[in-house]
Parts: C-alpha cells; structure tokens; sequence
C-alpha cells in the first residue's frame, strides 16, 4: 500500500528518519520512556510502528504522546488526522461501524 494511498496518513517515518532512529530503536525508546511513566505513556513494538507509519492503522492517544515526546514533536504534527477515536468492540480489536445491523437471530420472511 503506497503511503500517498493509506487511509491514515502520517509524518511518523519522515520524522523518524531525520532523527536518524531505526524503528527498533524507537519502538526501544518507548520502552523507556514508558517504563518511567506507565500512567502517560505505552511501550509501542516495531511492527506497530510499521503499521502507524504504512497508516494502516491509527495510533490510539497514549501511542501518539509517546512517540511524539520520544521524537520532540507535537503530536499533532505527526498525526494530521488525530489519534485513535477509541470506540471499540468489548474485546477491544476492531472500531465498531456505526451502521452496523442489530445484534440477534435473523427474522424468518413468511
């Protein structure tokens, strides 16, 4: 999927790579960070950022803060189009579609 393509564009990679930082060694600094402050900040995996910068996906709000004080940014400037809303299943993987139909057994047509 080609970045200019990505339903949730971002700067994340254009920054990461100005810094001069792999993404192991981002995804190391949010460990960090995050192991200081567990209350502000999460510890985000490599393959997680790959999927934030390929905007596949968009990063929920503690995410955002973190990599953007890792990488001394707003992280508005990373992320034009926000963070994560948040409205999620109970299991809490996927975003719930607002037009999604009514739970229960299908009625029989007569």
């Amino acid at each position: 999927m080609a970045e200019a393509d990505a339903p949730y564009p971002n700067r994340l990679r254009e920054v990461r790579l100005s810094r001069f930082l792999t993404r192991a060694q981002l995804a190391g600094r949010t460990v960090e960070l995050a192991a200081e402050n567990q209350t502000s900040f999460t510890a985000t995996s490599a393959r997680s950022l790959e999927r934030i910068e390929r905007g596949e996906v968009r990063p929920r709000v503690r995410t955002a803060a973190t990599v953007a004080n890792v990488l001394e940014v707003a992280p508005g400037d990373l992320f034009p189009l926000g963070a994560d809303d948040g409205m999620r299943n109970p299991d809490g993987r996927t975003t719930i579609p607002s037009n999604r139909p009514s739970p229960g057994r299908p009625r029989k047509l007569t």
